[in-house]
């Protein structure tokens, strides 16, 4: 399957993320396409590299920045996409440095510890971020818990 932009239920999909954290995805990426691979893998390239890519010959295994995949009518947001939407969204805890390392090594962290925790109810996803605001994980509030759902350490503790 050629990559090709972005259809109206997969918008639809993707879209779930503005109410979810707080900020609209579409208007971040104003000016990029966004486009979908065969795999559903959903990624935001310039328009200049779309156009690059509509005209090669042999689907390209993946291009421009990856925002994360569509799985079963759900979005599941990239690191990567994170990054992007993390300093726009409300929706973020701040962690000092002891509490970083211990989500980068896969842990979860006490939400009364955290330096800054913005009125995030339980069971709602948010963007773990940083003292300098670099978004470092996914997380999800339980309780007096923030559970770490993905984070950048995952890779290099996967090997892969």
């Amino acid at each position: 399957m050629k990559v090709r932009e972005i259809n109206e239920r997969e918008k639809e999909i993707i879209g779930k993320l503005n109410v979810e954290f707080g900020v609209d995805i579409f208007d971040i990426l104003k000016g990029m396409k966004i486009i979908v691979s065969g795999r559903r893998e959903v990624s935001a390239v310039a328009p200049d590299a779309y156009r690059a890519l509509k005209s090669m010959e042999r689907d390209p295994y993946s291009a421009g920045l990856r925002l994360g995949k569509i799985k079963k009518e759900k979005f599941d947001l990239a690191l990567e996409g994170a990054a992007i939407i993390a300093p726009h969204s409300p929706k973020k805890v701040v962690l000092d440095q002891k509490q970083e390392q211990l989500v980068l090594y896969g842990g979860d962290v006490r939400s009364k510890t955290a330096i800054k925790k913005s009125g995030l109810q339980d069971g709602e996803r948010c963007f773990l971020v940083n003292e300098n605001m670099e978004n470092i994980a996914i997380g999800r509030i339980e309780n007096d818990k923030i559970i770490n759902v993905r984070d950048r350490g995952h890779y290099l503790r996967s090997g892969r």
